[in-house]
């Protein structure tokens, strides 16, 4: 990379127009449409629900997450959105640093369940370079969180973000996978943003039960039954692992500036995700 590349990687991007998607999301099902806008310098991730009187903004910050039990779910003065982690992915996969995200909902469109529809609408508006340096949060001494059986290594490596994880079930069709990635965008958008998300068969009713997954379908999940895959259409082998890093991606957003240093996953989810993440916001003094 030659001197003048490494110094436009190193600034901050924005999107360079606005571009909408819509669909239903994955929980409520209920319609929703998805407008990514550029943002000022500096002002990372926001979302603005237009639907809502004075249309409320909320950041994309950790302290400000309500929820985490099917997928991270952020709030303010009594304004929520719901399953935020694949936009926020698609965002920092692409290397995008500032965007103002409206909805008209409380929760945004799943598409097909991964990430690849965002970042192909994100791929339509352009990137537009801004003037201010990429303000990364750089690791400085290694951290262990540990939630429920959930264990989170952070480890300094001084250049990028590089990710480890550890996936495991005690199932018959799903147990063990285990995959390493380097967040870069090229690689993001092949290896990463099109794996879905995915679900256990005998879980569903009782999230319908409880008021869930009634956008979920085949369609935009990946259903695992007692003994088969109820697709026939996995995109990757090891499809669940990767959504897995997807998540991961996403809610370390959370944390407010990109990440430099190592992440090894071993068994997490969206709960431990989110406490890496605000434990890191508060070791460095960056709690609003």
């Amino acid at each position: 990379m030659t001197d003048s590349s490494k110094q436009q990687a190193s600034r901050q991007h924005t999107i360079a127009s606005a571009v909408s998607l819509e669909g239903i999301g994955l929980h409520t099902g209920d319609p929703c449409q998805l407008t990514f806008h550029p943002a000022p310098e500096d002002s990372g991730y926001r979302f603005r629900r237009t639907d809502l009187p004075g249309k409320p903004e909320v950041p994309a910050l950790a302290e400000l997450v309500t929820d985490t039990s099917r997928g991270t779910t952020i709030a303010r003065d009594g304004a929520e959105i719901h399953t935020v982690e694949h936009i926020l992915s698609a965002l920092a996969g692409l290397g995008i640093d500032n965007a103002l995200i409206e909805v008209d909902n409380h929760e945004p469109p799943i598409m097909d369940g991964s990430s690849w529809p965002f970042v192909r609408a994100l791929q339509r508006a352009g990137l537009a370079e801004q003037s201010q340096p990429r303000r990364y949060l750089e690791l400085t001494e290694p951290l262990i969180s540990e939630t429920g059986a959930a264990r989170m290594i952070l480890r300094p490596n001084g250049t990028g973000l590089h990710l480890s994880f550890v996936l495991h079930f005690d199932h018959k069709v799903l147990m063990s996978q285990y995959k390493e990635f380097t967040l870069a965008s090229e690689q993001y958008n092949e290896e990463i943003a099109p794996a879905r998300t995915f679900a256990f068969l005998h879980e569903i009713d009782l999230l319908r039960k409880a008021g869930l997954a009634r956008g979920g379908s085949l369609k935009c999940a990946i259903v695992i039954g007692e003994k088969e895959i109820l697709n026939d259409n996995l995109r990757f082998p090891d499809e669940f692992v990767r959504h897995k890093l997807l998540d991961l991606i996403g809610d370390l957003t959370l944390i407010g500036r990109p990440l430099r240093g190592e992440v090894i996953s071993i068994k997490g989810g969206h709960t431990a995700n989110v406490a890496l993440a605000r434990e890191i916001r508060e070791h460095y003094g960056l709690m609003e």
